[in-house]
């Protein structure tokens, strides 16, 4: 694919993997008290309303410029053509499975991630007509349906976050990053739940998901808003410490794809 790095031995593919999977755990166990997390089914809880309300919902339906890969089931590794991998073709939103630098996309922009249309048997998984997000395996082609994570960079901060994650796969944990690459707050998602992070502030410049197992995730639904004030605030402690492994991690997975 043109602009996509060589691909990755497999030993090395298979150190992105453990290594990912380390950060993950720390990432799972530890907790901070810097923002508001969710992780709920219930729409018409007191916690999901307050969220979503005034916020911007992006189904991933009538993507411009890209037809969604129809899938009837998960099959991990399966070819994604170019017309199915999306970056940036949604205004303020940049999309990528590894590899991307969030300060400068247009120079590096990683692996891309992949639309799918979900029929047949798996229909019902998608939370919103029919297409989902799911990762691709980094420098490649193929679907990441087993454990990867993928990141929303936003163009402009916002306040909250959150996704749909699919019924059907995993278990994911949700990162939500600042502009200087600290780490805010995370959650650990339930399959089938909306998982998500708000924060007083507009401050959350990326978000990061990844697989906690082996089966993988897709999202749908992406929620997010703004509020009125702007400031950044400065993570605590504990935050850096929950963090670091997560930094670790992406950082490994940027130089494999610029190297």
């Amino acid at each position: 694919m043109e602009g996509v790095p060589s691909f990755p031995r497999m030993g090395e593919y298979q150190m992105i993997k453990r290594v990912a999977l380390a950060f993950a755990v720390v990432a799972l166990a530890a907790s901070n008290s810097f923002g508001t997390p969710i992780n709920t089914s219930d729409t018409t809880s007191a916690a999901y309303i307050a969220f979503t309300t005034g916020a911007t919902v992006q189904n991933f339906e009538g993507v411009s410029g890209l037809t969604p890969l129809g899938i009837t089931a998960y099959t991990d590794g399966a070819p994604v053509p170019a017309t199915a991998q999306m970056h940036g073709q949604i205004p303020g939103l940049f999309f990528h499975s590894g590899g991307a630098n969030p300060n400068n996309t247009a120079a590096n922009p990683g692996t891309p991630v992949a639309l799918l249309s979900l029929g047949g048997g798996i229909a019902g998984n998608a939370h919103s007509p029919t297409n989902v997000v799911a990762p691709l395996e980094i420098n490649t082609e193929t679907l990441g349906l087993g454990f990867d994570f993928l990141e929303i960079i936003f163009s402009t901060p916002v306040n909250r976050v959150g996704v749909w994650l699919n019924p059907a796969r995993g278990n994911a944990g949700f990162n939500a990053i600042d502009a200087s690459l600290s780490g805010l707050e995370s959650v650990a998602g339930t399959a089938g739940n909306f998982v998500g992070v708000s924060l007083p502030t507009n401050s959350i410049k990326i978000v990061s998901i990844i697989a906690a197992q082996a089966t993988g995730f897709t999202i749908d639904d992406l929620t997010y808003g703004t509020t009125g004030t702007t400031t950044t605030p400065v993570p605590e402690p504990s935050t850096l410490l929950l963090f670091a492994p997560l930094a670790i991690g992406l950082a490994f997975a940027r130089w494999r794809a610029q190297s």
